[in-house]
């Protein structure tokens, strides 16, 4: 749940005269957490929220809701003027009392309430709650919330207090709502991630007082970039180094020429143990950027990224400003023991030192490092990459049946088997889910493939969310070939469904050797025109998982099931690169503008277009207000 209100601070532009959030938890009687005038940046908020803790008790949401009125008049009381207010309420369980009336209270307040449910909710209260069924939203476990975050995002921008008063934000609305010179345009941005040159080495502690999961979390940091930049020769290199009592280049910038090795050889990155000598590792850094310069035979923008969670033994100031002299920029982000004095000495500037309380809340950071490397004078666009444009009229108005074949086998963890179903969800967040659109299916298989969700079964993003988190593992052997031969005639009756023929693309997820052949079933779904993807977990085997793909750059390998993710975007980028049917748009309110939903996660790194809510609105007087109220 914290982590799920982190999204939102990363999402919007936190600050007194821009959207202010605050945090409120309930069980028998509600507490204030965070108040929305508690603080002025994200990044003291982020914190605060990480630091929240759960007291426990009964369930008496309706307490809760009561508490929640004068919090907001209070909150309009110290902006001096009325802005839109937004009440989050989540919770898991059956309150023990009533609800609507409080509830109904808030509203006539003018505060606009959604109501997310987990697990053993009521139906029927959360619905007293949010007063609206499009503003009611139930999941099976809390970690299917991530997907929940972009609608209710998306229903906040579509307020007429924030956004043009049309029938339906369009997609140029959503991502150019009147931004400020303060921060980049979403092109600026897309173009720098796409198109431009740079050097990027992360210096990794690697000491003993690092945990086993902590160096996952920091390695799964990295891959982070890894789906964000173009990777390549004449794009964007990355490499790693990694120090405890002595510094050791894992990774050079010129050691791999895709993101695909370069993600393989950051998850084999393993941790050594040591001490932690931070300035030796900065020292050693200097020679390695020098080396990059000499390899790419002329200069571009160079970073290091450190990350440490201790002081360092040794001093970092010298050795800092000796890289910073050189030209480089530097990021340092500590984690729990870090020492405050020592990041800055090695950022060398406040606005590049972040400070987590545990590895767990890396993430958030990503973003802020990569808008201030974007906003380098030196990284010029180019045109070798697909425009925002192109991206996000392929996810918004294209035709396309896309069906997942996952394996169910009895070697994949029922954790396993959630990350799967995560991954398709995250799809359906992204893609405009339809009949007159995206559709979307999934078959699962092991000694035999069985229909779990034909492409035709559901007509919004909603309830087939709720078919893919209902979808359980059955178990058995794995038989590939019998799944891929099950799916040709799905997508026979998919195409005789829709009356026309529309692009059609295979995922295929497996974690293990297939028990059958898989090379000829794939080349018959090939030759049927459809494009296959096969994606591999653990102990897939490679040569088939090649042949299920019929090529390489449409095969994906990843060490267990968390990494699973990033693939989601090349994938994505791959199916927009396709010539896809268009769909003409309807006007709308007669100003020429597509009558129909955005689905604003056109940008490929798990979160919907930032500018929008990033920036101030021209019609938005003031920012957005929000308490988020959780269990």
């Amino acid at each position: 749940m914290k982590m799920f209100i982190l999204e939102f601070l990363t999402t919007f532009r936190v600050g007194p005269q821009h959207v202010r959030v605050g945090v409120a938890k309930y069980s028998n009687s509600p507490k204030l957490e965070i108040n929305v005038a508690d603080h002025s940046d994200s990044k003291t908020l982020e914190k605060a929220v990480n630091d929240t803790v759960q007291d426990g008790g009964g369930t008496y949401t309706g307490k809760g809701l009561t508490f929640m009125g004068p919090l907001f008049t209070q909150a309009e009381q110290s902006r001096g003027h009325k802005v839109p207010q937004f009440l989050v309420v989540m919770t898991d369980g059956e309150s023990s009392d009533e609800v609507k009336t409080p509830a109904e209270t808030l509203r006539a307040q003018g505060i606009t309430v959604y109501a997310i449910g987990v697990s053993g909710a009521v139906e029927a209260q959360l619905l007293e709650i949010a007063g609206d069924p499009a503003k009611k939203f139930s999941v099976k476990n809390f970690n299917a919330l991530n997907p929940i975050k972009d609608d209710i995002i998306r229903d906040i921008c579509s307020k007429e207090e924030l956004a043009p008063t049309t029938a339906a934000m369009t997609t140029e609305q959503v991502t150019k709502l009147a931004p400020t010179t303060a921060a980049m345009t979403t092109e600026h941005v897309t173009s720098c991630l796409q198109t431009s040159e740079a050097d990027i080495f992360f210096l990794i502690d690697q000491s003993t007082s690092i945990g086993s999961n902590d160096f996952i979390d920091m390695k799964m940091f990295i891959l982070e970039f890894l789906t964000t930049f173009r990777v390549g020769p004449q794009h964007v290199r990355v490499g790693v180094a990694k120090y405890s009592n002595s510094p050791k280049l894992e990774i050079n910038v010129a050691d791999h020429s895709d993101s695909k090795t370069l993600e393989k050889a950051v998850n084999d990155t393993v941790q050594d143990g040591g001490g932690t000598y931070t300035g030796k590792g900065l020292i050693f850094m200097g020679p390695l950027f020098t080396q990059a310069e000499q390899s790419r035979g002329h200069k571009v923008p160079q970073f290091l990224v450190v990350m440490t969670d201790g002081e360092s033994s040794d001093e970092v100031k010298t050795p800092a400003e000796t890289l910073r002299a050189q030209g480089i920029t530097v990021y340092a982000i500590g984690v729990s023991g870090a020492v405050e004095a020592q990041l800055l000495e090695i950022a060398g500037d406040p606005a590049k030192k972040f400070s987590v309380k545990n590895f767990n809340a890396l993430n958030p950071i990503k973003d802020d490092i990569i808008r201030d490397i974007c906003s380098k004078e030196e990284l010029a666009p180019t045109t070798a990459a697909m425009t925002t444009e192109q991206v996000t009229s392929c996810l918004q108005t294209s035709e396309a049946d896309i069906f997942f074949l996952i394996d169910q086998s009895t070697s994949i963890g029922s954790n396993d088997f959630i990350d799967m179903k995560m991954f398709i969800l995250e799809f359906l967040t992204t893609f405009r889910v339809g009949p007159q659109h995206v559709r979307v299916g999934v078959a699962k298989y092991s000694n035999s493939p069985k229909l779990e969700i034909n492409v035709a079964d559901h007509s919004d993003s909603k309830t087939l969310e709720k078919a893919v988190n209902d979808t359980v593992q059955e178990g058995g052997g794995t038989y590939t070939g019998k799944g891929l031969t099950f799916t040709g005639p799905l997508f026979t009756q998919a195409e005789q469904s829709r009356g026309h023929k529309v692009p059609l693309f295979l995922v295929v997820m497996t974690d293990g050797e297939s028990s059958d052949e898989v090379k000829t079933p794939a080349e018959t779904l090939r030759a049927q025109g459809i494009t296959v993807y096969a994606i591999g977990v653990s102990g897939a085997v490679e040569a088939q998982l090649l042949e299920i793909a019929g090529d390489p750059a449409k095969k994906f390998s990843v060490k267990n099931f968390n990494a699973l993710n990033p693939i989601k975007d090349d994938i994505i980028r791959d199916i927009c690169s396709k010539e896809v049917r268009r769909i003409p748009t309807s006007s709308s309110s007669g100003r020429g503008e597509p009558a129909r939903e955005t689905r604003e996660s056109g940008t490929l790194h798990r979160r919907p277009p930032a500018h929008c809510y990033r920036e101030r609105p021209s019609t938005w007087t003031e920012g957005g207000e929000g308490i988020e109220s959780q269990n």
